[in-house]
């Protein structure tokens, strides 16, 4: 047995040596608009999406094709981007949504009383051309974009929304409230939201991404599967987890 695990250890020992990763460090220099890079996607054709604080760059693997105000785009800092199923791209700046049609840039303005700060896109895949956004300074308001409109779903009145993602199981819209007390998990049925059942003594959930939740306990964190109203524990850490 002691061989067996000496063996397995030269081999990983051999591998870390001998492999080398190989990169390229691309700048201003090379074509990117700035050098804070915000979010980084490759859409469905292989070119490469990078949000940064200064435009939107598209990298066809030569060369960068930047965006900027001049080009259509509210705001200059981009906050995420995200690629619908029919190959439009969406971008999030702090003025709203803007979508990018063959390198045509199309802005939707917010209210002037929304705020986009660090949020991120969640395409709702059950409702072709609507997007989900959390809203606020406080993170207190859930946003349905559709049809060039911004409408208000939700509105948290003691807590913050964190985690909201599409649950592609179910397809449905999923969300976690935050507040001193607790966690709680939001699910949409038709065009409201319900309370779905969390484990029990669940303080925190950090994410949630299709039907996954990482969790902070009192005795540590565990991942669970939640699906039809039931939690199935997949793994459990002794300490708590920051993610």
């Amino acid at each position: 047995m002691a061989k067996k695990y000496f063996s397995t250890f030269f081999i990983l020992i051999s591998l870390n040596l001998f492999s080398q990763i190989n990169y390229i460090h691309y700048t201003v220099k090379d074509g990117l608009p700035q050098m804070q890079c915000m979010k980084i996607i490759q859409d469905s054709k292989g070119y490469l999406w990078i949000g940064t604080k200064g435009g939107l760059s598209k990298y066809d693997g030569i060369s960068f094709k930047n965006f900027f105000i001049d080009d259509g785009l509210p705001d200059s800092r981009i906050i995420d981007i995200k690629e619908a199923e029919n190959g439009v791209i969406w971008v999030l700046t702090q003025s709203g949504l803007s979508s990018v049609i063959n390198d045509q840039i199309k802005h939707y303005p917010a209210h002037e009383n929304f705020l986009f700060k660090d949020d991120n896109i969640v395409i709702d895949n059950s409702d072709i051309g609507s997007i989900w956004i959390i809203e606020g300074y406080y993170k207190k308001r859930l946003i349905k974009f559709s049809n060039g409109i911004y409408s208000n779903k939700f509105t948290s009145k003691k807590g913050q929304l964190r985690g909201l993602s599409f649950d592609n199981l179910d397809e449905s819209i999923v969300f976690t409230e935050l507040n001193t007390l607790g966690s709680k998990l939001y699910r949409q049925s038709e065009d409201s939201f319900n309370v779905e059942h969390l484990p029990q003594g669940t303080k925190w959930i950090y994410k949630y991404e299709d039907s996954l939740a990482i969790t902070s306990k009192k005795n540590g964190s565990a991942i669970y599967k939640l699906t039809n109203n039931d939690t199935l524990k997949l793994f459990q850490f002794k300490q708590n987890m920051d993610i």
